[in-house]
């Protein structure tokens, strides 16, 4: 068989490729699926080294072709990580081809013998990308390898929406592999999906009265001040454009001075670039802007996988906070939706409950971080895992004591 990437067995320091016996693991499993689509499958376990090898198309099509969207594994999101923030963080994965096809990619950062589904602090969902069309045998390639000790005997998968058909089959593979499961860090993250009778029926049922009057006050008095209008970039040109006008303004507020804007870190600021790209189709980032005399005051970073728009970074203008720009700029992506047809679902890439934008969109799923893999790992994952939850508050505490001391002291010493 011809396979259209590298000979990655050649490659120092990866670890296990081999063919995938499809029929004999599927005995042992139980699990019923269509044979129209068995394939002989071909697996590595890859380096960061070796990411760039796979080629983008396969790359490109695996994401447009995924069984749950997630853009945070796109080929620019991963792989910008890789040469920037991510860097040295012992990140592979688990890569499946079937016949001449990228079929399934779970990229991991081992810890302490646990597997985390790679993540850094700009990705929101740890969904690996399965293909639709072989969901069941690479779902089952995955979790024997895990069964085997080919992978982590335990396998982390953080920000997970739960109620999709990966998770389901996930759940239902790893039970008859004989593996165990458990779910930790549930909460609910905020959709927007198109209601019948459109905008207007949206703004009646899920909008309060009061937040309705707060936003057209907010509408009137920018309006005072200047021409106001929305604006989203889309084409590789104009993105790149926003995103610094999106990085200049988040930088001028709060995260600026508390040194989490991505220009307070220039590895930061080049994953930003690297990562919020666009390309001529329009797949990738989008970005959102509300634009007050043709000056940004608040912007909206989004990236596009499938049919579903994610979410993930906002800003705005903290001299306008009266005029709660951010609000307004909200009511216009929402309003902007309704009228456009490109997508049919927005998510919020929101990581706890009761975030204020659940006031604002319609729909809320469940999300939490799924643990497989043997029955001992797992439980000592997951109790790693609770313990160290349990010691967030008071780490946060003492953080922002360290915080304001040092403050406390350079303000002391500029005055003396």
């Amino acid at each position: 068989m011809a396979i259209p990437f590298p000979d990655f067995s050649t490659t120092p320091g990866v670890a296990g490729r081999g063919a995938f016996d499809f029929a004999a693991q599927l005995a042992f499993a139980e699990i019923s699926v269509s044979t129209e689509k068995r394939a002989d499958l071909i697996s590595f376990v890859l380096p960061a080294c070796d990411f760039e090898k796979i080629a983008a198309a396969q790359w490109d099509a695996l994401n447009d072709n995924a069984l749950v969207e997630n853009p945070f594994y796109s080929r620019s999101f991963v792989i910008g990580g890789l040469g920037t923030i991510d860097s040295g963080d012992g990140i592979t994965a688990f890569a499946v081809w079937a016949d001449e096809n990228l079929v399934g990619l779970f990229p991991l950062r081992n810890v302490f013998g646990t597997a985390h589904g790679a993540q850094n602090i700009y990705q929101f969902n740890g969904a690996p990308l399965v293909h639709r069309d072989y969901a069941n045998e690479v779902v089952l390639a995955w979790l024997v390898a895990i069964r085997d000790g080919r992978l982590p005997g335990c396998w982390q998968i953080p920000d997970l929406q739960l109620n999709t058909s990966l998770h389901h089959l996930i759940c239902q593979t790893a039970l008859r592999c004989g593996l165990s499961l458990a779910v930790t860090n549930t909460y609910c993250r905020p959709q927007l999906i198109r209601l019948d009778g459109g905008f207007e029926a949206h703004l009646a049922q899920i909008f309060s009265k009061s937040r309705r009057k707060e936003i057209d006050r907010c509408l009137r008095r920018l309006r005072e001040k200047g021409t106001l209008r929305f604006e989203r970039a889309a084409t590789p040109e104009t993105v790149r454009s926003a995103l610094e006008d999106f990085l200049a303004l988040e930088n001028a507020g709060w995260k600026g001075r508390a040194g989490t804007a991505f220009l307070a870190h220039g590895d930061h600021a080049s994953f930003a670039r690297a990562a919020f790209t666009s390309d001529a189709t329009g797949r990738g980032t989008m970005i959102d802007t509300l634009l007050l005399d043709d000056r940004p005051i608040a912007m909206s970073v989004n990236i596009s996988s499938g049919s579903i728009l994610f979410t993930p970074k906002c800003t705005y203008c903290e001299s306008l906070r009266n005029f709660a720009p951010g609000l307004v700029l909200e009511y216009l992506v929402i309003e902007n939706f309704y009228r456009g047809s490109d997508f049919d679902r927005m998510d919020a890439a929101t990581l706890a409950d009761d975030h204020v934008i659940q006031g604002l969109w319609n729909e809320t799923v469940p999300i939490g971080t799924l643990y497989v893999g043997s029955a001992a790992k797992t439980a000592r994952a997951v109790y790693l895992a609770r313990a160290k939850s349990a010691l967030k508050p008071g780490a946060k505490l003492l953080r922002d004591y360290l915080r304001s001391a040092w403050q406390l002291a350079s303000q002391t010493e500029s005055n003396s």
